[in-house]
């Protein structure tokens, strides 16, 4: 077998997507295991769990190595992937895994003081992140940039501060960063709902077509699910408004199950798009509002406790951790051995 990749230190961006997706399955799992989902912590189901969470830090730590040697070595690849509106971002990604990584955190390593170190450096990194990207998307909105829902990850992803923030000791900062997030995620709903209704009637019809989105945006769509699951974990972690927490916890599994739907009705279009290009890393768009979806469901099932809400949350734990061992066993693949003829990752 070839291989053919350049190496780590030419990470593309958008695996930075995996590090951010496998963090929210583990917490999603962590969560399951709290809730008494998972069987009891000392068991088979807690094991599985915990080698989760390890595996969550190492590929973590692994794929930011590698594209800190991308920023350092290729500096000219690095400014190349800020200044595109596909993969800036998939930067953002960075502030929001460290913010969620204390609830990753495997059994044996729950209690180092390095994650409140972790989440405030998450916490503190993702405003200024916001504002440069804010800026950047203000100074080119007049143009053709693909508005896409993978924005509100850099620009509102502070969302995510509560579900760790407030258990570590830091529930003034938190609420800040979540009411900043969800004001900015508002703010953005119309921009990012007229950007798609542009890129889906690119031959100049009227309407919205969503039948000719381009397929390079069709796993950014995903990303809709996340907001509500994120509120909704942090209204829990404050322990108020239970009943918006109902609300948002069922609208982002909503979100995700018909995004899915959407990806099956497209997967004719999907499988071509694959055929010419081969796999496309940003795939892992899809994986962490899966997890957060699943991590809500989970919420949902913590109020309730019936077996109702407990089928809901293990079928949407399933689904997160079966398309994301996919995503890994597709990834693995593209990394060894990309497809010949490849135009774009």
């Amino acid at each position: 077998m070839r291989w053919s990749w350049p190496g780590f230190s030419q990470l593309p961006a958008p695996l930075l997507g995996a590090a951010l997706g496998l963090t929210g399955l583990a917490a999603a799992w962590q969560l399951a295991m709290e809730t008494g989902l998972g069987g009891p912590p000392d068991g088979g189901g807690g094991v599985v769990v915990d080698a989760l969470c390890w595996l969550a830090v190492a590929v973590t730590a692994l794929i930011w190595a590698g594209y800190g040697l991308k920023m350092l070595r290729h500096r000219v690849l690095f400014l190349a992937d800020l200044r595109d509106a596909g993969t800036a971002p998939y930067l953002g990604t960075v502030p929001m895994t460290l913010m969620l990584l204390p609830l990753a955190a495997p059994v044996a390593g729950a209690g180092l003081p390095v994650w409140p170190a972790v989440w405030l450096a998450g916490a503190v990194l993702h405003p200024v992140v916001a504002v440069v990207m804010g800026h950047w998307l203000v100074q080119r909105m007049p143009r053709a940039v693909p508005l896409t829902p993978a924005w509100f990850v850099p620009i509102a992803g502070m969302f995510a501060a509560p579900a760790a923030g407030v258990p570590l000791g830091y529930p003034t900062l938190s609420a800040m960063l979540l009411a900043v997030g969800t004001g900015a995620w508002l703010l953005l709903l119309l921009p990012v709902a007229r950007s798609l209704g542009r890129f889906s009637r690119q031959d100049g019809s009227s309407g919205f077509r969503p039948g000719t989105l381009p397929v390079t945006l069709v796993p950014s769509l995903f990303v809709l699910a996340a907001p509500p699951a994120l509120v909704a974990r942090g209204l829990l972690a404050f322990g108020v408004w239970v009943e918006m927490q109902a609300v948002l916890t069922v609208l982002a599994c909503l979100t995700a199950l018909a995004v899915l739907g959407y990806v099956l009705w497209r997967r004719q279009d999907i499988a071509a798009d694959m055929r010419r290009f081969g796999f496309s890393p940003r795939w892992w768009a899809m994986s962490f509002p899966l997890a957060a979806s699943a991590s809500a469901a989970v919420t949902l099932h913590s109020m309730g406790r019936t077996a109702w809400t407990a089928l809901g949350a293990l079928a949407m734990l399933a689904l997160a951790s079966t398309a994301i061992a996919v995503l890994g066993v597709a990834t693995a693949a593209w990394l060894i051995r990309p497809p010949r003829g490849r135009q774009r990752p």
